[in-house]
C-alpha cells in the first residue's frame, strides 16, 4: 500500500481493498438535517430539534497515473486516513462514486477528483 503525501506528511485513501494512488487531498462533509418538532406538555414548552437524515460526501483528489480506477456508480468502502494506516483515524463507510472530474494544475499535471456519497452509517475516529 502507498501512502499519500500531504506537504511531507502521510496520508492514505482506500477504496475496498486498494489505496487510491497519488493522492493529494480528501475531504469529508458530514451533515444531520433536523426538523422541528412542536411538545405541548407540562415540562416542554416550544420547539424541539429532531434528527432526522445523517449522511455524509467525500471528495477525493489525485494525480492522474493513467486511467480513472473508480467509475461512477461504483459502490464500495471507502477509508478516509490522515496517516498511511487505520490506525490514522478519519472516515470510513459505504460509498457510492458519484461521478469525476479530469483536470490538468497550473505544473500542467492531470488530476482526477473523485466524489463520492456514503449511503450507510459513518465510523468517524477522528477527535
Amino acid at each position: 500500500m502507498t501512502a499519500a503525501i500531504f506537504h511531507g506528511k502521510a496520508a492514505a485513501v482506500v477504496w475496498e481493498a486498494s489505496t487510491l494512488a497519488n493522492v493529494i487531498e480528501w475531504s469529508c462533509s458530514v451533515i444531520a438535517d433536523v426538523a422541528e418538532s412542536t411538545v405541548m406538555h407540562a415540562t416542554s414548552y416550544g420547539k424541539t430539534r429532531e434528527v432526522g437524515f445523517k449522511g455524509a460526501t467525500a471528495t477525493v483528489t489525485t494525480r492522474l497515473p493513467g486511467d480513472a480506477v473508480v467509475t461512477e456508480g461504483d459502490s464500495a468502502t471507502l477509508s478516509l486516513w490522515r496517516t498511511s494506516t487505520a490506525g490514522g483515524e478519519g472516515y470510513t463507510g459505504t460509498a457510492i462514486c458519484t461521478g469525476f472530474d479530469v483536470g490538468v494544475d497550473m505544473n500542467d499535471i492531470e488530476t482526477i477528483t473523485y466524489n463520492f456519497q456514503f449511503t450507510g452509517s459513518i465510523t468517524t475516529t477522528v477527535s
